[in-house]
């Protein structure tokens, strides 16, 4: 997988990333850990308390650094070779439309939190970027070659509301699909929706479990997201077809070619 489009979906999976940001007082860095999601360009999105200790430090200097990271649930060795993003950048308040309906749709429980007086949305203003991708794996990314161009980014933007309301109403075939490619059939509890589109793929749900499924490229028109999705669930039948289990979870080989990539059918449940 390209380090760029590596780096982006450890930023779209929307995990807690570590945040380094800086006390006024003395300078020094503070680490804290916080709710994040995606922009439709690639940058992080933050939601923070002011009454937090990094929500204070923050607004009185812009800067921080971020810690993503692709790590699988293990403790043991290995974590070291999984994949993980360092960023250095400015927190800008963002607009509560479309960034504050993405953050909430991949956080459910933030969308009360957006109302709250205390409460801010940052865009991250990505300065630099390095990603480890794997053992002596290092690749400095610079944010033009990161982020997905401006123009695109808008148009997804835009059309983002309507197309999550087309594909409410898609054939549910389709939606289970593109869950079990997922890693969402069985035990959910809930249906599966989709929460959210963007250039590089999709979100789903199914009750208080979370998953990313990516497009085999990155995506340059909305209007080709139904069919992109459409592929997705073909490839997903066709490789859960010789087992015969409805809850097998299916990965696209074209999208995990990397060895030390994250899976980008796994599940997560949240907390």
């Amino acid at each position: 997988m390209p380090a760029a489009r590596l780096a982006r979906h450890l930023i779209r999976l929307g995990r807690p990333p570590a945040i380094a940001s800086l006390r006024p007082a003395d300078g020094w860095p503070t680490a804290t850990l916080g709710v994040a999601a995606s922009d439709q360009d690639g940058a992080p999105l933050l939601l923070v308390s002011r009454l937090s200790l990094h929500g204070r430090n923050l607004e009185a200097e812009s800067r921080l650094g971020l810690l993503v990271d692709g790590v699988r649930d293990r403790d043991d060795e290995g974590a070291a070779g999984d994949p993980r993003l360092s960023l250095c950048g400015r927190a800008i308040a963002a607009d509560r439309a479309g960034p504050g309906r993405r953050l909430a749709a991949r956080h459910p429980a933030s969308a009360a939190w957006l109302g709250w007086a205390d409460m801010r949305l940052y865009r991250i203003e990505i300065e630099t970027a390095r990603l480890i991708a794997g053992f002596g794996r290092v690749v400095d990314l610079a944010p033009e070659t990161l982020l997905i161009p401006a123009a695109v980014a808008a148009r997804f933007a835009e059309a983002e509301p309507e197309l999550l309301q087309t594909l409410a109403t898609t054939d549910p075939g389709l939606i289970t699909a593109l869950a079990r490619a997922a890693g969402l059939c069985g035990g959910a509890g809930t249906a599966p929706v989709i929460t959210g589109v963007d250039p590089d793929g999709c979100d789903l749900r199914a009750g208080t479990v979370a998953a990313r499924l990516a497009f085999a490229d990155p995506l340059t028109d909305p209007a080709a997201v139904p069919s992109g999705l459409a592929v997705l669930a073909d490839l997903a039948g066709a490789a859960a077809a010789p087992t015969g289990r409805s809850d097998a979870g299916v990965t696209d080989s074209s999208l995990a070619a990397a060895a030390t990539s994250p899976p980008l059918n796994a599940a997560t449940k949240e907390t």
